[in-house]
């Protein structure tokens, strides 16, 4: 049954809408770019080919606007919304104009594998989106897949669909030389385009959302390889390849990850229950993130510091050694081992006075460092000495102190005397003999 297309000029009225200019044509129609000029808006129109005899047929028509009442129920990003049909002679449905071009066109520059995935993703969710309201597309391919100059990707022509019907009985003649990229309709609906369809419609059995999973994947199958898993030149030749099954080899020189090869292979699997039991599986495996291998190493050396640094360490670690050991012995040594006379083990003893011994050793494990003759004298704090009754009180300094004499390998310092009684010549003179005989 052949069928015919309205033809509208530019400013041709179509209900309240004014036609602008022709967007495209297809097997079901052809689609004006119009004016809405009760909201001051652009919209799509598709107006549906009419058959020879006037009508599409009371079923048909009744179907068609069932649909469309469907989609314009279904609002999702990916989806191109309907707006409303136009139930008079002819038939047409008002959708959002979408300013951008098909995937087909969009694939005919060079494109990432990245890309590619990210645009069929989209698409994909909007399939999915129709298949939870019941809807099959049946004619998913290149060009009905919009995307607009924002990124956004649509769906289009889901005015179109049905809900899983049965079309086994009703079989067209195709001829064997029918166009592979051509829809084809019965009864003015599409049942979709020969090389994007699945067996079941090949056999017009029923069909379901698993149909557009495999049209779906034969699409993404082209894009990303850059032909069809199907070869062949006419439609007889496609039918074989798609019952048997028979993918053709990945081409050379497309490196497309295993993951996404397997993924659309199921997918294209002449059973439908072979494949994936939902769109969102689908999608699912091809967004899955690809495992990292992780692979354990030695930690590296740390890098030797170069020679110079190395040497100016050594010998900042060294002074501050020396540094250390001087500091120490100049706390300990005035400390350890200082007594009073022979008959008192504290500075406050009797009041004759006595030579301190030498320092005495420190008893530790450890050897003790000896300081030498050039060593710079360190005097220690004077020690108290007796006083009239034997009180002590603090040391007096003065002439009456002298300095620390070194003997030896050690340093002996004299105690600081001072008088026994305020102003007594005897006492002080005898000091001075007593001290005299110390230095000598």
């Amino acid at each position: 049954m052949r069928a015919t297309a309205h033809t509208f000029e530019p400013k041709t009225r179509l209900g309240r809408f004014e036609i602008v200019s022709l967007i495209g044509s297809g097997g079901m129609g052809a689609v004006y770019k119009a004016i809405d000029p009760d909201l001051g808006r652009a919209v799509a129109i598709k107006v549906l080919r009419e058959a020879e005899e006037g009508s599409l047929g009371a079923v048909s028509r009744a179907r068609m606007v069932r649909e469309a009442q469907a989609m314009a129920k279904l609002a999702h990003p990916n989806v191109v919304p309907v707006h409303e049909i136009g139930a008079g002679e002819p038939l047409f449905i008002v959708m959002e104009l979408v300013e951008g071009g098909t995937v087909r066109e969009w694939l005919s520059m060079p494109r990432s594998i990245v890309e590619i995935i990210e645009v069929f993703v989209q698409a994909g969710r909007g399939l999915a989106a129709a298949h939870e309201a019941g809807l099959v597309h049946r004619d998913f391919k290149p060009d009905n897949i919009l995307r607009g100059t924002d990124g956004r990707v649509r769906v289009v022509d889901f005015g179109l669909v049905v809900s899983g019907e049965s079309h086994a009985g009703a079989t067209p003649e195709i001829p064997p030389n029918t166009p592979l990229e051509a829809s084809l309709t019965l009864t003015g609906i599409a049942v979709g385009t020969p090389a994007y369809m699945a067996p079941e419609q090949h056999r017009h059995e029923e069909t379901d959302a698993r149909t557009d999973q495999f049209s779906f994947a034969v699409t993404c199958y082209e894009a990303v390889y850059g032909e069809r898993p199907f070869a062949g030149k006419t439609y007889r030749e496609i039918v074989k390849k798609v019952y048997a099954g028979v993918v053709s080899p990945a081409p050379e020189g497309r490196a497309v990850p295993a993951r996404i090869r397997t993924a659309l292979l199921r997918a294209l699997s002449v059973d439908p229950a072979a494949r994936y039991p939902t769109m969102t599986a689908l999608l699912a495996e091809l967004t899955a993130p690809v495992p990292v291998t992780v692979v354990a190493t030695a930690t590296p050396p740390m890098p030797s510091p170069a020679p110079a640094v190395r040497s100016q360490r050594w010998i900042a670690l060294a002074g501050f050694g020396v540094l250390a050991v001087g500091v120490g012995l100049v706390v300990a040594a005035p400390w350890s081992g200082w007594s009073g006379s022979s008959g008192s083990g504290s500075g406050s003893g009797s009041g004759s006075g006595s030579t301190p011994s030498a320092l005495p050793s420190v008893p530790d494990a450890s050897p003790v460092p000896v300081v030498s003759p050039d060593a710079p004298i360190v005097e220690p704090p004077p020690l108290p000495i007796a006083v009239g009754s034997g009180s002590a009180r603090p040391p007096r300094t003065g002439s009456a102190t002298r300095p620390p004499v070194r003997t030896g390998s050690a340093t002996k310092v004299p105690p600081t005397v001072e008088p026994a009684g305020s102003g007594s010549a005897d006492n002080a003179a005898e000091l001075r003999r007593r001290q005299l005989e110390l230095t000598e």
